[in-house]
């Protein structure tokens, strides 16, 4: 395995890692930076954990923020994301914000000592990643990325019994994709669609799920050569993806992912 290759599997640990730490003796004060329509099923997710409180939430309207925090029971709003940040009583952030966003307030609240729930992908290449970690390691906050599978505690359990019961693992399949003509406006509106705010697409939103599957069974082992092709929006977003990815110890991973075919997620 080459540097690049090997800090590239340790960032995917530490994100993995994040997930896990220790039971808070009172429970964790959250903060929502962002309305998008993905917080609406985050937060009830928060909401009814016993370890966590929501406490506040932010948009770049005050106006939105007061509304979206009233529709909710959420006692505060701002309407910035640094008030949010400012605000010490917050101990984490939870971040639906566009991926292009993602390098500014990741690394501005891990300066603000908040630990991070942030919607993937986390960031939009290694050099946004590492320095997204980094921030997250010396300011000494954990950084958690918001695929609930991953850190589901089954998922070890079930990758460690393939693992050892099976012999080694000779081939992975990964598929995750749904049909986005079928949502009325999703060309024209949708923020995967758009290059100032989700410019990797379908390949960002879906294929962190299928790529990390792989990894996952590979047991973090990063591939030896990748092959991939795709069809692309005329702004150039990837709208779907189907790589194959070769292994030194012989295994070989195929993945497709994107928005333009019938739903079907899937790791085999």
């Amino acid at each position: 395995m080459d540097s690049g290759s090997a800090r590239a599997a340790q960032i995917a640990k530490h994100v993995v890692g994040a997930a896990s730490p220790a039971a808070a003796a009172e429970p964790v004060k959250w903060g929502i930076m962002g309305t998008a329509n993905i917080a609406n099923i985050v937060l009830p997710a928060i909401v009814a954990s016993p370890s966590s409180v929501v406490l506040a939430c932010a948009s770049r309207s005050a106006e939105k923020a007061k509304e979206w925090a009233a529709e909710r029971d959420i006692p505060r709003s701002y309407g910035s994301y640094q008030a949010l940040l400012d605000d010490e009583e917050i101990d984490a952030v939870y971040i639906p914000l566009p991926t292009t966003l993602h390098i500014e307030w990741v690394v501005k609240a891990a300066e603000a000592k908040k630990h991070v729930l942030v919607e993937k992908p986390v960031a939009l290449d290694m050099a946004e990643m590492e320095k997204i970690t980094s921030a997250c390691e010396a300011n000494g906050v954990l950084l958690m990325d918001a695929v609930h599978w991953m850190h589901n505690p089954r998922t070890p359990v079930f990758m460690d019994a393939v693992r050892n019961s099976a012999g080694p693992i000779r081939r992975v399949t990964a598929s995750f994709c749904f049909p986005a003509h079928r949502r009325e406006g999703f060309f024209e509106e949708n923020i995967r669609t758009q290059t100032d705010a989700d410019p990797l697409g379908g390949l960002g939103d879906l294929g962190w799920y299928t790529i990390r599957g792989i990894l996952v069974a590979m047991d973090w082992e990063m591939p030896t050569s990748v092959t991939a092709q795709g069809n692309t929006l005329e702004n150039g977003v990837p709208l779907a993806v189907v790589a194959t990815m070769q292994f030194a110890s012989g295994c070989l991973a195929t993945m497709d992912c994107g928005c333009e075919c019938s739903k079907r997620p899937a790791l085999a």
